[in-house]
């Protein structure tokens, strides 16, 4: 479900989070009880049992890379792990950026378009069956 560059935002984004350490009791316990939540909305949606898995551990990445991309903000500007939060957002969009490009087919990439294949039918040869 996720591409290398999700990954990458994942784990960023869960690095930088614990390393700030800006949550308070409060946040972590409303995180907590959204995530049971989250959980129990995937338990009964009526998928298969891997693809809950699945979905669900792609939705928790996906939360901790929108965390490692825009989390920085969140920070007071002199706090100092703020510079090294959004040196690790710059490293996020940088992947996503070349995923992106990566997922661009090459025939679109080419600055002339391609020629027509040339067709030859057998009538167009020249010679008669007699």
């Amino acid at each position: 479900m996720l591409g290398p560059d999700g990954l990458v935002a994942a784990a960023v984004g869960a690095v930088m989070t614990l390393v700030a350490d800006t949550l308070t009791r409060r946040a972590r316990r409303r995180g907590g009880a959204i995530a049971i939540v989250a959980l129990a909305l995937v338990a009964s949606s009526g998928l298969p049992i891997q693809d809950r898995y699945v979905f669900l551990i792609a939705a928790l990445a996906t939360i901790f890379g929108g965390a490692g991309l825009f989390g920085w903000q969140t920070l007071e500007r002199g706090h100092p792990r703020r510079r090294l939060w959004q040196a690790g957002a710059v490293v996020i969009a940088v992947a996503i950026a070349a995923s992106v490009l990566w997922q661009i087919p090459v025939s679109t990439r080419r600055s002339t378009p391609p020629s027509p294949p040339i067709s030859r039918s057998p009538l167009s040869s020249g010679s008669r069956a007699t």
